[in-house]
């Protein structure tokens, strides 16, 4: 019977060493490391439906984040049920931040106060940054009846004025319905999915009076821009009085940006705050919100976070004198 070859000598010492590197090399594989972000095709949400001046925003931030990626960024417009599909959306995708909301804060700021079969709730979403801030304009038609918000104070005396917005509960809703409940006017909302609609209906006459975005006034230069909603005159519409001017202390903006789902790695999520907070610092997208009367200033999650919170309790005591219900 042959003997067998003796075993190579290896050392104690070695074969700590040979573990050390064996373990870094596990380490160094991508199901060992740090949840990285992003593994593949990302998938923003935006709940607007495509054209205006949002979605030209929400996509010139799609593409300058997948440069800084080197991923795709498909942006997904899903609007409609006050921007409750495109998050629930998002609520339905797994948590690795592959999938992500980009738009108003609304559905996390209001909704949990009024809608009764709300899918999601607050602590649903994790808030990642802030990414965008609108003002509002309360605007009439190019032939209205209306040039001055007096006029609209002076019709609603002989009944309720009509006046468009684009969705239930959205900011510049509940901009109007405040405004419009200390000015004593009698005023019937209705819901549109966006503004491109509203603006369609205001050229076409159905409607005379709305609540838009000063973006949406800047690319329709014909209406007529009765009331800005804004601590002072915009640059743009020097000649439209604010809130404040008028004796109404009413100046809500509209802001939100980029959510994901709760339970997202935290790795995850200060890649994607990173991500947002050089994108935001591109000279093409800050001349983009500029153009259309927008702010891009970003907060950080721990700061958007704040905002939310102390919007959140506001909006509830708001809610006590607004009626929702539909």
């Amino acid at each position: 019977m042959l003997a067998s070859a003796p075993l190579p000598h290896r050392s104690v010492t070695g074969l700590a060493a040979s573990l050390v590197i064996g373990l870094c090399t596990l380490a160094g594989t991508p199901a060992a490391q740090a949840q990285a972000w992003p593994s593949g095709p990302v998938e923003m949400v935006v709940p607007f439906p495509p054209g205006g001046s949002f979605d030209a925003v929400a996509r010139t931030f799609a593409r300058l984040l997948e440069a800084k990626v080197k991923q795709p960024v498909v942006v997904q417009a899903k609007p409609g049920g006050s921007f409750v599909i495109g998050l629930s959306s998002v609520q339905a995708a797994p948590a690795n931040g592959q999938s992500f909301y980009y738009g108003p804060v609304t559905p996390v700021t209001v909704h949990p106060h009024w809608m009764k079969t709300l899918p999601f709730g607050k602590d649903s979403f994790v808030p990642v940054c802030q990414a965008f801030e609108n003002t509002f304009v309360l605007v009439a038609g190019p032939e209205s009846r209306y040039s001055r918000f007096a006029d609209v104070v002076a019709a609603s005396k002989t009944g309720p004025v009509n006046y468009a917005h684009p969705g239930v509960s959205s900011s510049p809703h509940l901009a109007a319905a405040e405004l419009f409940g200390k000015a004593g006017v009698q005023a019937v909302d209705i819901p549109y999915k966006g503004e491109p609609a509203i603006q369609q209906e205001l050229i076409g006459k159905q409607i005379e009076l709305a609540i838009v975005t000063a973006a949406t006034v800047a690319d329709f230069p014909a209406v007529k821009s009765l009331m800005v909603f804004a601590d002072r005159r915009l640059p743009s519409l020097p000649n439209t009085p604010t809130a404040k001017e008028l004796g109404f202390n009413v100046t809500p903006s509209g802001y939100g940006g980029v959510f994901v789902r709760a339970g997202t790695p935290p790795a995850v999520i200060r890649q994607l705050e990173s991500s947002c907070k050089d994108v935001l610092a591109e000279p093409e997208l800050q001349d983009l919100v500029r153009r259309f009367s927008q702010r891009a200033e970003f907060l950080d999650s721990k700061a958007f976070g704040a905002r939310i919170d102390a919007d959140h309790a506001s909006k509830a005591e708001l809610l006590k004198t607004v009626k929702l219900d539909r």
